[in-house]
């Protein structure tokens, strides 16, 4: 580590919280209470229930959502060592980056996101109002630790600091790639005829653009551009790991693809280690030593090419102190590509997608992974017809959201004034049922948007008995 590059470490001092009336701890830095105010949230704590790539519970060494947090923190605060950059705020993002993710991973995150988007038609249930469509878990993410976690009656959210929710935003892209069931103006994921009503077949993700007003060119850190890379880093060495237990991928087929796309760039050393690696039978030495080779090998090559490029940045920009770095973030961020500052060498990042393709292929195009993924769309897909059928099946809390989301404030506590907490929830169910039975396209709003935030803070298990309870045989409300 260089100490010139201390310059760009990230200062608690400089970040700004969205409700700036709380008081700051005597103790605790400012990333400090946003780590553990991360770590202390229900969302968090629902990570360890949610798939990554194998439906939870498939075996007991299989990656979850919370596991794989946990790997990106260590990863990550690893490469930040290294710079001599802010360790407490590359953790306080790490543990935050997924917390917007939704039950049996990215098959949910589609189908909400088909769902808001009026891709997927419920009679005439749809979202009128451009600006409240769309779903993506880096975007939920956002919502999540600002509105839908509640720690205080003075403010809403965990009120983290710009830096971490920056940093939790950009973990993945802003946005989707166009859709891929877009034919000739048609629409050929429904197999129904109707053309595409998607503007320039583009998702649309309006909905979350109220969440980052406290966001600007001077939110970016190295640190969260670090994490991004590292979540990627832990992706690639898990899928690995994760498909050699789950017995899809072929350990000597696996080597041979590794080594012969990265030849070039790996040591002699570390061809031996694969080569010996391919010989063994013993799969739990392999799987330990090809983990220990990929994070090194990925976190070497990419130290390697950032330093080139902060040094390139350095000099461009004039930074000799932290106070021109702080200065001069908003400059930077208009003038340069800060996401290809932390990256790799070209020639790598094509190597790269290569090996991503080859894995993808091989493990989420299996039977077993695309099994699941199909069993998992079916299981959200009931659950949302269920609630829009009859919203008084959402539990208390959810019902008492949708009031809140659909009301003013002032109707709202009009309607739950001088009234006990059960009292005011069946009251609001007798209203539920009469917006049920009227046109409103604003209710109808509310209600999507409710049962999409409801159904994206669920676990895999808490979804399968959801799902049960509603369509099975079982007496579920029987104790």
């Amino acid at each position: 580590m260089t100490k010139k590059y201390e310059l760009l470490r990230a200062e608690p001092v400089n970040a700004q919280r969205h409700f700036q009336s709380e008081k700051e701890d005597s103790i605790r830095t400012k990333f400090d209470r946003d780590r553990d105010r991360i770590l202390y949230s229900k969302e968090f704590r629902r990570l360890e229930g949610k798939t990554q790539v194998f439906i939870n519970g498939f075996d007991d060494h299989i990656r979850n959502r919370l596991t794989h947090t946990l790997e990106v923190s260590q990863i990550s605060q690893s490469i930040t060592d290294y710079f001599g950059f802010n360790r407490t705020l590359a953790e306080s993002i790490s543990l935050g980056h997924d917390v917007g993710h939704t039950p049996f991973g990215h098959v949910g995150e589609r189908v909400l996101n088909f769902f808001t988007n009026n891709c997927d038609q419920y009679k005439d249930f749809m979202i009128d109002s451009k600006n409240e469509r769309g779903f993506k878990h880096n975007w939920q993410g956002i919502k999540v630790v600002s509105t839908l976690e509640k720690i205080s009656p003075d403010y809403k959210g965990l009120n983290l600091t710009d830096y971490t929710l920056w940093g939790i935003l950009h973990h993945s892209s802003l946005k989707y790639p166009n859709c891929k069931h877009h034919l000739n103006g048609n629409c050929i994921y429904r197999h129904d005829g109707n053309s595409c009503h998607l503007q320039n077949t583009e998702f649309s993700l309006t909905h979350y653009n109220r969440y980052k007003s406290v966001l600007n060119n001077n939110s970016w850190t190295f640190e969260a551009l670090i994490v991004n890379n590292s979540d990627e880093i832990a992706q690639r060495h898990h899928d690995i790991e994760d498909g050699l237990v789950a017995g899809i991928l072929n350990q000597g087929e696996l080597v041979d693809i590794f080594r012969n796309l990265f030849n070039q760039k790996l040591t002699r050393g570390q061809k031996i280690k694969l080569n010996h690696m391919k010989e063994s039978e013993n799969q739990s030495f392999v799987i330990h030593d090809l983990r220990s080779l990929i994070l090194s090998f990925y976190s070497s090559n990419l130290i390697s090419n950032t330093e080139g490029n902060i040094n390139e940045l350095l000099n461009k920009f004039n930074i000799k102190s932290p106070e021109d770095f702080e200065t001069g973030k908003n400059e930077i961020a208009n003038q340069t590509d800060i996401s290809k500052i932390v990256t790799y060498a070209d020639d790598f990042i094509e190597k790269d997608k290569e090996f991503q393709g080859y894995l993808y292929n091989r493990i989420l195009n299996s039977h077993l992974a695309q099994t699941m993924d199909g069993k998992a769309s079916y299981i959200l897909r009931n659950l949302i017809q269920a609630y829009l059928s009859n919203p008084k099946q959402l539990p208390d809390g959810t019902v008492k959201t949708l009031m809140q989301n659909y009301l003013s404030e002032r109707e709202y506590s009009k309607l739950t004034n001088n009234k006990s907490n059960k009292l005011a929830i069946c009251i609001m169910r007798d209203n539920i049922s009469e917006l049920h039975n009227i046109s409103d396209n604003n209710f109808k709003t509310a209600l999507m948007r409710t049962i999409t935030d409801f159904i994206a803070g669920m676990t895999d298990k808490f979804a399968l008995s959801q799902y049960r309870m509603l369509y099975g045989s079982e007496n579920y409300w029987l104790k």
